[in-house]
């Protein structure tokens, strides 16, 4: 070491522990409104760990008709300064409130959320597609002083029904259906619950009145008050109402709720290519809702949506599971490695298998035979010992069951990355190895002389255009994101129909703790699902790969049967039952064409 470099050192040691560096999120209002989406922007920002909340002032711009930014305001400067202090500092009573773009750009440093936000140049951050990306939720919970407030105003009933109503002059299309939501609240009167209206805030005086003349509970305090609406909204027994900022209180949340209205056309918020735009797909549900919360994607807030759906909310608090199988969200999964590099690991295959004698696999009839799909997952630790030959390993399954003393019939991958070729500690020259040509080319060294026939992964468009090119009229496998999934295909391939799968658990028994033993691969974000109120600990790769084995049951003609437990076993298990078989009388052929 230099003197320099000691002095410099010395210094440093002298200063003791350094301050940790403050780290800040933005919230620009020169690209986010005066709402209650500041709540996702500020769950977004709690999950990245940020120290201090900073406002920044300015006019909202939007592209214009004539290609031109215009300011875009959807509320008056008095507006503006109400929802400021109301919703934004009733969230965030620390926020740091610039008075001025100079006073914002002192406060900024390169390390800030929203990534990539500058004071030049504004990044918003407040969508659900934010909350997704982070794949942690961070409730909102009320003052202790707002619970206790709630409760001695005497909203302690233990069926009170929280009805949030939206009735804005701002995007008025979006408002609730009132007199629809008060012939719900007569009804639900009449069994046995007790409704409460918390109105909007642009109109905290508004009464509703049933149809024999009673005039509803409301609560202006909640409209007006972000603390006392949690503490309402925590009180709840259900908390209702249509698709608005509010009510994302309770989304993002395990408070029950039943979300209406999440299309309302001509507004893009409200759209469908908006909800799937943000990785939530028509007909889906959030991954951490348990059964008492629910998106009703289908019909309008009219009485008898409202009504069947509360019934249908009442039986499964009951433990009576009446809501139909819900896909989770779509992740963004992006594919590893990029496509040149996956044609250079096809182009190595094809010359290796030219020179080793290597053949292509070639596609069976199907008989009656069986075979065991042996996945990777923790459950396999329980199961391995039940597994019925011939069998077929994926991943680390090859070396757990090897150091066990079983030795597989097959083995597949198609992981281009080189730690899954690390992850095998050696071949065995009882294994068939059904490789895919994008495999990484240290396999080709670890299986030399092995039994080895090639496939080629339809991954995306590189991989049909390098065998257009390369190997014109060659069968492409595709089959889901997983190598347990193409398992299944080569399985088939191979003439089997029949399918006993170990291992494929789609989830965790512990942060981290995804596989039967040590895996090589990188950590993956982790997030909570909800099956039939069980709760497993999954990552967004394991999600989508559960919900394409739904798919892959609907639409093969196979037979499959799981063992283990975990998220995958629980969905196959919901769904499976939900078939209903409808004995016909034996005289009427309801299919019968009548002639013409």
């Amino acid at each position: 070491m230099s003197n320099v470099q000691q002095a410099v050192q010395s210094a440093l040691s002298s200063l003791g522990p350094q301050p940790k560096k403050v780290k800040r999120a933005f919230y620009d209002f020169r690209v986010s409104p005066y709402s209650f989406d500041f709540a996702i922007f500020l769950m977004a920002a709690r999950s990245q760990e940020c120290d201090e909340i900073v406002i920044v002032p300015g006019a909202r711009m939007v592209m214009g008709h004539d290609g031109q930014p215009v300011e875009f305001q959807k509320c008056t400067p008095g507006e503006q300064e109400y929802r400021l202090n109301a919703i934004i500092k009733g969230l965030c009573p620390k926020a740091i409130v610039c008075q001025t773009i100079g006073e914002a750009r002192s406060l900024w440093h390169e390390d800030c959320f929203p990534p990539g936000y500058t004071i030049d140049r504004p990044v918003a951050a407040h969508t659900m597609g934010t909350i997704l990306k982070q794949l942690r939720i961070l409730p909102f919970m009320p003052s202790k002083e707002a619970t206790a407030e709630c409760a001695a105003d005497g909203w302690n009933e233990p069926k009170m029904v929280v009805i949030t109503i939206r009735y804005s002059k701002i995007k008025s299309g979006r408002n609730s259906i009132v007199p629809e939501w008060v012939k719900a609240a007569d009804w639900m009167r009449s069994a046995g619950l007790v409704p409460v209206f918390v109105p909007d805030t642009d109109v905290p005086d508004m009464e509703f009145v049933g149809a024999d003349g009673y005039k509803h509970l409301s609560c202006k305090k909640a409209c007006l008050d972000v603390q006392y609406r949690l503490a309402l909204y925590e009180k709840a027994y259900l908390n209702i109402g249509v698709n608005n900022g509010p009510m994302a209180l309770n989304m993002f949340s395990r408070r029950p709720m039943l979300y209406f209205r999440p299309i309302t056309h001509g507004y893009y918020e409200s759209t469908e290519p908006f909800w799937r735009a943000n990785g939530v797909p028509v007909r889906s549900q959030l991954p951490w809702f348990s059964p008492l919360q629910r998106i009703i994607w289908e019909g309008m807030d009219d009485f008898q949506n409202i009504k069947v759906n509360v019934e249908r909310w009442l039986a499964a608090s009951d433990g009576k599971d009446e809501w139909p199988l819900a896909v989770a969200p779509s992740y963004p999964i992006v594919g590893v490695l990029d496509g040149d590099v996956r044609g250079r690991h096809m182009t190595t295959a094809a010359r290796i298998a030219k020179e080793r004698g290597w053949k292509q696999m070639v596609r069976k009839a199907h008989g009656d035979g069986m075979m065991s799909i042996v996945c990777f997952g923790p459950s396999l630790k329980d199961t391995w010992r039940e597994i019925k030959r011939p069998m077929m390993t994926i991943s680390g399954a090859h070396e757990f069951l090897l150091e066990r003393g079983v030795v597989p019939e097959y083995h597949v991958d198609c992981d281009p990355r080189e730690h899954k070729a690390k992850m095998c500690k050696g071949a065995h020259k009882d294994v068939k190895y059904r490789m895919a040509t994008c495999c990484h080319p240290l396999w080709w060294d670890i299986l030399k002389d092995q039994d080895v026939e090639l496939w080629h992964l339809h991954n995306d468009e590189h991989s049909e255009t390098w065998v257009r090119k390369n190997d014109p009229g060659a069968n492409m496998l595709g089959g889901g994101s997983t190598a347990g999934m193409r398992a299944l295909e080569v399985a088939s391939m191979l003439g089997y129909r029949r399918f006993e799968v170990h291992g494929m658990d789609c989830s965790c028994t512990g942060p981290g703790e995804r596989h039967a033993a040590e895996h090589l691969g990188k950590k993956q974000n982790e997030v909570e699902v909800s099956v039939d109120g069980l709760w497993f600990l999954s990552t967004p790769q394991m999600v989508e790969s559960a919900k394409e084995m739904i798919t892959f049951i609907q639409n093969y003609d196979c037979e499959i049967k799981f063992h283990g437990w975990g998220l995958q076993q629980a969905m196959v298990k919901h769904f499976t039952r939900r078939f209903v078989v409808i004995d016909l009388p034996a005289n009427d052929n309801v299919f019968e064409r009548k002639s013409a």
